[in-house]
């Protein structure tokens, strides 16, 4: 205890206009007390109620320490050695409990807990530090983020609080309370409101002593209503969901509201997501989004690109297996009828490029405006959105897809029953049309991965055993249908043995020849077309083609192939025949004489597809073989054309080594190169117009 005492000489440093306490110092405590002074933290101004400046005067160092307090709007400054802090100061006032005894604390009625949270100079939380934990001067940090001041008790050494302490631990249970009148202030400032969860402590604090501060903070506010709502409401943790951007395009607050009485976190807010988790708000999930999109009305009304950023947000989702049946359930694709399905209910295909069958419209097929939206996206999302939808269930218009998983089904169903002639026809026409490509998809997902040895699938196999054809007998009007394996190609359809006469008489059913009526027509169109056209030309062109009379194998008057080379001739162009186009005349290889080690590659068959020659297949002559058969050989740049066998004859390519020779299936064609360059040749030989000149010129039965 201090006693003070009167003096009679008064020092001539003592101020008379104020109060003045003198303490003489011992010398050898003299360096103790200097010590103390310095460590006088600027903040014990915060917790001071009278004084506001603190200024201490070393005379013999002629030095001066001073600690000012200023208060504007709420705001405490503290200055102190040219540098500003800036402090948001709650005090709460607290009755001591009946039931709390302290001997060092006899007769204190009520203590005084204050909070103290830094702020920027733009009023905005600063929580770049840790902060002491005062018992009117620092104790220690803790790992709070605001300075907690309380009558706490210590140890004669200050290091510590004393933990096993029932007025401490009374003080630091009601910290709390003084926490919630800051969040009241903090809820009305505009500089706070967006970013005070800063302040909230995660991990930081691991004193145990403590820990019962934070866990009461946390549970407090997740019944308080504390977080800000898109619309600016003050919303309880539990009424918010936490929804980045891509999730708001598809699901809007508003949306929100009516589905689940929730709204989204304000985008205002700035805090760690960490404090969110704590705090009890949780993300949109994917669950959440499942919910909302069974309100099949509310999805009906969505536009193009609102269901173009569905599955672009699906597509950038890790969904569980359970997660996509679930989806696949749900009425989230739009047809282009306008109508709502899902994938279970059947198969959707990706939009058709073109309909030209009658029975397209039949097709669940995915609103063509959706899949436009989806290729606005730049290539990678675009992709990914497409590798989304085809893992989710659509099916490429192509006709694999639409034989497989739409006509096929409608005859095994007998559901072809119900379908008009056109469109039983458009079947018929689709798979006559597209009839290799399904084959050659259907063989290999049914045989790619067996062995040479094992059994090979019918590719059509489904096909024969599914479709019903239509056949060539009427009864009142019915149409009669059958198997393909009860019926037979009449002669209309190309067939050269004379069936009808062969089985007359007999209850034989033969194809209808309503599946090439329309190219029958089509054909006598174009021909007719074409003779008008020809009528005017010049008795030159007529002669040179009068020779043609001399052909008449059915081949080369195939409708087909005559349409197309009448094509090529009616475009008045300048034709040349190719042998005008040659340096030597046109000849055949011969008959090698292999020989393994032999250095001169041969040129057969097998080694000439419409494409550059892989010389690595060659067989192999010797040199002498080579020498010794000048017609045979084959110069650099010469046209290369398989002239043998039916399948085979008819592919062009260039040689492109100094020496080759040709087998006797080759024909060599060594194209003057000053008049034409030999690979234009090749390439139009390549084409349509090059090959139906080689069918039209086919001889022999085996070509």
């Amino acid at each position: 205890i201090i006693i003070p005492e009167w003096i009679d000489e008064v020092p001539d440093f003592v101020d008379l206009q104020q109060t003045n306490i003198v303490l003489p110092l011992k010398p050898e405590v003299k360096n103790e007390i200097n010590q103390y002074i310095e460590e006088i933290h600027p903040t014990l101004l915060l917790f001071l109620r009278k004084l506001k400046v603190i200024e201490i005067e070393e005379k013999d160092k002629q030095k001066i320490k001073k600690i000012e307090l200023h208060k504007k709007d709420g705001i405490v400054e503290i200055v102190y050695d040219g540098e500003k802090s800036y402090w948001k100061v709650i005090k709460k006032l607290f009755k001591v409990p009946q039931d709390i005894e302290e001997e060092r604390r006899k007769g204190v009625d009520e203590t005084e807990i204050i909070l103290a949270f830094p702020l920027n100079e733009n009023g905005s939380p600063d929580t770049s530090n840790e902060q002491f934990v005062f018992a009117f001067l620092p104790v220690r940090k803790y790992g709070f983020k605001f300075i907690i001041q309380a009558d706490f008790l210590l140890p004669i050494s200050r290091e510590d609080i004393i933990k096993d302490n029932k007025w401490n631990k009374w003080l630091r249970d009601s910290i709390v309370e003084v926490f919630f009148d800051a969040v009241k202030e903090f809820k009305n400032d505009e500089k706070l409101k967006y970013n005070f969860y800063d302040y909230l402590p995660l991990e930081e604090v691991k004193d145990k002593f403590f820990l019962p501060v934070v866990n009461q903070i946390y549970e407090k506010l997740r019944e308080e209503e504390c977080i800000l709502s898109e619309t600016n409401r003050w919303s309880k943790p539990s009424e918010v969901l936490i929804g980045d951007e891509e999730i708001r395009k598809i699901v809007t607050n508003e949306d929100l509201q009516n589905i689940f009485g929730k709204e989204y976190l304000s985008r205002r807010i700035r805090v760690k997501k960490a404090i969110l988790r704590k705090l009890g708000i949780k993300e949109f999930s994917t669950e959440d989004l499942i919910k909302c999109l069974e309100h099949t009305e509310w999805v009906k009304k969505q536009s193009a690109n609102w269901f173009a950023n569905l599955f672009k947000y699906l597509s950038n989702k890790k969904l569980s297996d359970e997660q996509l049946e679930q989806l696949k359930n749900l009425n989230i694709i739009k047809l282009e009828n306008g109508e709502l399905t899902s994938i279970n209910e059947g198969v959707v295909f990706f939009p058709l490029k073109k309909t030209v069958y009658g029975f397209e419209s039949e097709l669940r097929v995915i609103k063509k405006d959706i899949m436009d939206a989806i290729l606005n996206y730049e290539k990678e999302e675009r992709d990914k959105i497409l590798d989304f939808l085809k893992k989710f269930g659509l099916k490429q218009a192509n006709p694999y897809e639409i034989i497989e998983n739409h006509i096929l089904p409608i005859y095994e169903n007998d559901e072809w029953e119900q379908k008009d002639s056109a469109t039983l026809l458009g079947y018929i026409k689709y798979i006559k049309d597209n009839i290799d490509r399904y084959e050659k998809e259907s063989d290999r997902r049914l045989n790619a991965n067996k062995e040479s040895w094992e059994v090979k699938e019918d590719p059509l196999k489904r096909l024969k055993n599914s479709l019903l054809i239509r056949i060539n007998k009427d009864d009142e009007g019915k149409e009669w249908y059958d198997k393909p394996r009860n019926i037979y190609l009449p002669k209309t359809y190309g067939n050269e043995n004379d069936l009808e006469t062969l089985f007359e008489g007999i209850d034989v059913s033969f194809v209808h020849p309503c599946y090439i009526e329309d190219d029958l027509k089509k054909f006598d169109r174009e021909i007719n077309e074409l003779e008008d056209r020809l009528k005017e030309k010049s008795k030159k062109w007529k002669k040179r083609r009068k020779k043609e009379v001399k052909r008449i194998d059915p081949k080369h008057f195939s409708p087909k192939l005559v349409i197309y080379e009448n094509v090529l001739y009616g475009l008045e162009l300048d034709l040349i025949p190719l042998k005008k186009l040659v340096k030597k005349k046109i000849r055949r290889g011969v008959q090698p004489q292999y020989d393994k080690d032999g250095e001169i590659p041969v040129i057969k068959t097998g080694n000439v597809y419409d494409g550059p020659i892989k010389w690595e297949t060659t067989s192999r002559v010797n040199t002498e073989f080579y020498r010794m058969n000048k017609e045979a050989q084959v110069p650099k740049n010469s046209l290369i054309v398989t002239s043998t066998g039916e399948g085979s004859w008819g592919r062009t390519s260039i040689s492109t080594v100094e020496h080759a020779i040709a087998d006797g299936h080759i024909a060599i064609v060594e194209i003057n190169e000053k008049t034409i360059d030999p690979y234009y040749v090749c390439a139009f030989l390549w084409t349509p117009y090059g090959k139906i000149q080689y069918e039209r010129r086919v001889r022999g039965s085996t070509g």
